[in-house]
Formats: C-alpha cells, sequence, structure tokens
C-alpha cells in the first residue's frame, strides 16, 4: 500500500429488511448490486487485510459469494436478530463483530457503508493514509448539504433542518 503498509480489517455491514427500499444492498448500480460494487471498491484500496460483511441473511452471503468466489478475504459474520432490526445503530453490528470477531493483531478497523454507491478507491486509500499520518484515534467521510427538507403538517409545511 505505497508508504502505508499497516493493513486494516474493515466491516461492511448488510441488513436485508430494509425499512425503505427492499432489497437495497442488491440493486444494480451499473454493472453490479450495491453490496458487490462496495466490496470491489474495497478490495480495489488494497488497503483491507480481511473484509467482514456483517448481515443477517445466509442468502445475502450466498449471493455475494457467487460475485467472489475465489476472494479469501472476504469473511462473513451473521449479525444477532437485535442488531438486524430497523431500529438497529449500526454501532451495535460493529459492537458485536469486534467483540465476537478475531481480528489477530489487526489494530484498525475501517466501517464501509454499502449505500455510498459513489464511493471510490483512491478516497478510501487516501483518507487511510491521512487516518495514519496523524494518528487520529477515529475518521469519518461526511458531506455538507445546503438542501433545505420540509415536513408536511396538516395546514402548512414547516422546515425540518433550519430556522427560518
Amino acid at each position: 500500500m505505497d508508504n502505508c503498509n499497516k493493513l486494516l480489517d474493515v466491516i461492511i455491514p448488510l441488513r436485508s429488511k430494509s425499512k425503505s427500499i427492499k432489497n437495497k444492498n442488491f440493486l444494480k448500480v451499473g454493472k453490479f448490486p450495491l453490496a458487490v460494487r462496495c466490496i470491489k471498491t474495497v478490495l480495489k484500496s488494497k488497503i483491507a487485510n480481511n473484509i467482514i460483511v456483517a448481515t443477517d441473511s445466509k442468502k445475502y452471503i450466498k449471493n455475494i459469494k457467487k460475485y467472489f468466489i475465489t476472494e479469501k478475504k472476504i469473511k462473513y459474520f451473521l449479525r444477532s436478530k437485535k442488531s438486524s432490526l430497523p431500529s438497529s445503530k449500526t454501532e451495535l453490528v460493529i459492537d458485536e463483530v469486534l467483540n465476537k470477531y478475531d481480528f489477530h493483531g489487526v489494530k484498525n478497523v475501517m466501517l464501509v457503508q454499502v449505500t455510498s454507491p459513489a464511493l471510490n478507491h483512491i478516497d478510501l486509500k487516501k483518507s487511510y493514509k491521512k487516518f495514519l499520518k496523524f494518528d487520529y484515534d477515529s475518521l469519518f467521510s461526511c458531506y455538507e448539504n445546503k438542501v433545505f427538507f420540509w415536513k408536511k403538517t396538516r395546514n402548512s409545511l414547516k422546515p425540518v433542518n433550519y430556522n427560518y
């Protein structure tokens, strides 16, 4: 990995019962389903020692394996029912994986969300280099949104994310 030789493990949480879009993790974006696209991006970044797909669905595991028949870096972790509820926080599945998965001395873990189809392998690599260079204890990505959201009430619209 260029001048960064410390590999990390990547956790990719996948929940089968989506709240809004049914089976969104396997909807195709371009040539590949979201989950497969995400895994391909992580593999292309070459920063991962292992990719831990944390899912509640054996069907998801079977579908992913079709795309990565010989890939040994991908490991599968069955989430508990508690961490697979629509109301479950992502932190719950992270905690499960951290407490039950054997990381074999790997000190850094990255969470990658499948529902970010614009994720780029170069950005993953650059962010991890920055993480190491500045000796951060955590790093997250986001994007600034200047779009106003409104909530419809009985007789009007009310702003959700700003105070007019």
